[in-house]
């Protein structure tokens, strides 16, 4: 019979296994236990072999369903991968505008882009400006890469872009002024650089080339001028040294050359102390319309310069002064009237000019001849001269009176008057020569500016 345990072959009548130590059943026995386990293991086999198999299916079935997931998955992701606007950005986030635009035109037919894209595109274009800054680009890079950029559809790119079109010209007109002033300080053209760097700091005033060069163009164009300057004044040409200031600097308002502002201010001087010594000349041969003449170009030179100012008053009231002594009627009436004034005058008396310039100097004449008469009694010459004593800006008040005595002198001779805009009053002294000590009569004039022009207006009749 053979071991119920381990199977191998022992004695019919051996009680135990001499292989394993089981228990040794009967034949009988044996037989009729196998036949009865033999169906309990069959059954037990086929139970577990049942199980199992569920479990190796469940198993096999888990596995397939992780394998069809992450197959789903993995082609999930490689069709997004491989979308067209995903590949796209993806080469703007590796720097590859071009190969980001070729996906665009070619797989997208240049669509609306969306906010990803934007954002992506914002991005690139703050980098390459970056990289303008550090010097990896020159503008003109700059300017393609901008201009590829806005084939990208999108009104918000689009508006994002004005800021980059703008700073791109500004940039260009610097480059471009630079270079002119550059060229024109080569062909020693200064006054041109100097206006050449000016404009490039108008754009960026902290532009360092531009600022060192305007100071190297300013400083050896001051030279340039104060020496040009010296030798007319050296010569005499003082108005030359003058002109050289409207010619050659007076457009250039910006400049900033302490050794040229001082040197223009000696050049005023100079220029303003040869104008008065050509008045005296004329003065000397009492030709005063003529120093007036001088004055007022002088003026148009230097306007306001008080030293020219006076003068030109002086000279108006020696015209004045010397008219009313030699009983000159037409000089006299050139400087208190406007000639549109001195022909309603006439017009109003029924007189011709000539007429009415006879008739004033036989009034004069007379006025003096009394005076000639009382000192050819005292046998003494009779002569008369006269001083400026001070000149002197008349107040608002003075110029509002001086306005309504002319509003009258409208009413009668029929004329409009323009209103007076400034005036002066001279304080005069009068001295009459027919005794030892000479008589002294304190007169008033006034001075009017109207219509740009200056007028003698008498306060006092000083006849």
């Amino acid at each position: 019979m053979y071991c119920t345990r381990c199977g191998k072959e022992i004695k019919d009548d051996t009680k135990f296994c001499v292989f394993c130590g089981c228990e040794a059943m009967s034949k009988e026995t044996t037989s009729k236990d196998l036949k009865r386990e033999d169906v309990i293991t069959k059954k037990s086999s086929v139970s577990e072999s049942n199980t199992y198999d569920k479990k190796r299916i469940k198993k096999v079935i888990a596995i397939f369903s992780m394998l069809a997931a992450a197959l789903f998955i993995c082609g999930g992701v490689a069709l997004y991968m491989f979308r067209p606007e995903v590949r796209m950005n993806n080469a703007l986030k590796d720097g590859d505008l071009d190969k980001a635009y070729t996906i665009y035109k070619e797989k997208l037919n240049k669509k609306e882009i969306s906010q990803e894209t934007e954002n992506l595109l914002t991005n690139y274009t703050e980098k390459i400006w970056t990289e303008y800054d550090s010097g990896e680009k020159s503008v003109k890079e700059i300017k393609d890469e901008i201009d590829r950029i806005s084939l990208f559809k999108s009104d918000n790119i689009s508006s994002y872009l004005e800021k980059s079109y703008d700073k791109i010209e500004v940039i260009e007109q610097i480059e471009r002024n630079m270079f002119l002033a550059e060229t024109n300080i080569a062909l020693g053209a200064y006054k041109e650089a100097i206006k050449d760097y000016n404009e490039v700091l108008e754009l960026d005033n902290d532009f360092e080339d531009a600022k060192v060069g305007m100071k190297t163009a300013l400083d050896t164009y001051s030279e340039k001028i104060i020496d040009q300057m010296i030798n007319h004044i050296d010569n005499g040409n003082y108005t030359y040294a003058r002109k050289m200031i409207d010619d050659e600097i007076s457009d250039i308002h910006f400049y900033d050359s302490a050794d040229l502002e001082s040197f223009l201010d000696e050049v005023n001087t100079a220029y303003v102390t040869n104008i008065l010594k050509k008045v005296e000349e004329c003065n000397a041969k009492k030709d005063y319309e003529s120093a007036k003449y001088i004055l007022n170009d002088a003026l148009n030179v230097l306007p306001g310069n008080s030293e020219l100012e006076n003068a030109l008053y002086e000279k108006m009231v020696d015209k004045y002064m010397e008219a009313c002594i030699d009983a000159d009627a037409e000089k006299m009436f050139e400087v208190i009237y406007t000639e549109d004034m001195f022909n309603a005058i006439c017009n109003k008396s029924n007189m011709s000019k000539a007429a009415m310039i006879k008739k004033t100097n036989k009034e004069i004449e007379s006025i003096w001849g009394y005076a000639k008469k009382i000192a050819e009694q005292q046998g003494v010459n009779f002569e008369i001269t006269y001083k400026i004593v001070d000149i002197k800006d008349c107040s608002s008040s003075q110029v509002e009176s001086l306005n309504r005595a002319f509003d009258n002198l409208e009413e009668e001779i029929d004329i409009n008057i323009v209103d007076i805009t400034e005036a002066k009053l001279v304080n005069i002294e009068i001295l009459l020569h027919f005794k030892d000590k000479p008589e002294i009569i304190e007169s008033k004039l006034y001075i009017t500016k109207i219509d740009n022009e200056w007028y003698i207006y008498p306060k006092e009749d000083i006849l």
